[in-house]
């Protein structure tokens, strides 16, 4: 659709046209985008919560008090009051993205005080929600929406039971190729929930974030853009290590590094679709990472290659796990990456370790997916 609107004001110069959650990076001057504020989905879920409440309850759970937060919560009270103006709203803020457990506290909470819907906006504390909504015999909706990365790229170590945490909370690798509402129905195996999807129109496997034709917009301040996204587990892998991403998650690198050697010897791996392109900032020594195949680009195993690299030149101290997880065993799911990195194990060893997991993943996720 963007490029049949742009197409058409090209050929006709001297009719106005708009197109509706969509921005060029050359804004034609003739053609409008009509683009929804951040607040609007909270909007539209008090609407439908004012209009479907059989008790006239509804209630917010939010995550941390934030602006962001803010327009969720005041858009979803004016999508009520619009609705239903006698309709009381309920609000809460877990203070927490992770604390599942208070999540559920919180929703038991509003549903004894008969609240009948209740909208989240706080990560993993959402999930106590889904809990509550269980035992309290509600209904969960999903509104599906598209996986910036697309349902084909299925790629990294899969987290193992004893290293679930906020980071992973699932056995999942680290790019699940799904979407929202695939992800709930597998969540679901294990909560039981009365779930419901609503699916999207037009979506296919295949489509990357670009292929759709939507605004970006950003998951949080460090994620500006698609390629950042795309590059997220390529550079932001090394938690611990002091190996860094910078340029919004488009560089990686550190101490010591010799740039030149570094980019030299990633672009000897042959990884698909990248090149590594040496630059120092500073004392940090790293490679810009230039995306060539956004389709054949591996972001996890490409990340799990750039750790090990720079561990076989600098030998940095690779985080162990003793008592309590370290975050760069939750980031993996497992101990096994950190200890080969450490060995300074193959590449291919490296991509080995995971193979026979990820390929069990492959074969349990295919009852959850909903687009072919």
């Amino acid at each position: 659709m963007a490029g049949a609107i742009e197409e058409a004001s090209k050929n006709y110069p001297d009719v106005q046209f708009a197109i509706i959650d969509h921005a060029y990076d050359k804004q034609p001057e003739n053609v409008t985008s009509l683009i929804y504020e951040d607040n609007t989905a909270a909007y539209l879920a008090g609407l439908i919560a004012a209009k479907k409440t059989e008790t006239n309850k509804v209630a917010f759970i939010g995550g941390m008090k934030s602006a962001t937060l803010d327009k969720f919560e005041y858009g979803f009270r004016a999508g009520v009051k619009a609705a239903n103006p006698d309709a009381e709203v309920m609000v809460q803020y877990a203070n927490s993205f992770t604390d599942s457990a208070l999540g559920k506290t919180i929703a038991n909470q509003m549903h004894s005080k008969n609240a009948d819907i209740i909208f989240t906006c706080a990560g993993a504390v959402g999930i106590g929600a889904i809990e509550a909504a269980k035992e309290n015999g509600k209904t969960i909706i999903v509104l599906d929406r598209p996986n910036p990365l697309g349902g084909l790229t299925v790629d990294g170590p899969v987290s193992e039971e004893d290293f679930l945490s906020f980071v992973g909370v699932d056995i999942l690798p680290m790019a699940h190729g799904m979407t929202v509402g695939e992800l709930a129905r597998y969540f679901n195996r294990h909560i039981g929930v009365k779930l419901i999807v609503v699916p999207m129109d037009g979506y296919t496997r295949d489509m990357m974030f670009p292929d759709t034709g939507l605004r970006w917009i950003p998951t949080s301040p460090m994620i500006p853009d698609f390629l950042s996204a795309l590059g997220y587990m390529a550079t932001g892998l090394g938690e611990g290590t002091g190996i860094r991403q910078d340029d919004y998650f488009k560089w990686v690198g550190g101490k010591n590094i010799n740039s030149k050697v570094f980019a030299q010897d990633l672009n000897r791996i042959g990884l698909p679709g990248v090149h590594f392109i040496p630059q120092t900032k500073g004392e940090l020594g790293g490679v810009q990472l230039n995306i060539t195949n956004i389709r054949t680009f591996q972001p996890a195993y490409t990340g799990l290659c750039i750790l090990s690299c720079a561990h076989k030149l600098i030998s940095y101290p690779v985080p162990k796990s003793n008592k309590e997880l370290t975050m760069f065993d939750k980031i993996m799911g497992t101990a096994l990456i950190g200890n080969l990195i450490e060995n300074d194990a193959s590449y291919q060893d490296l991509q080995n370790a995971y193979q026979e997991s990820l390929e069990n993943f492959k074969k349990e996720r295919i009852k959850y997916l909903i687009y072919k």
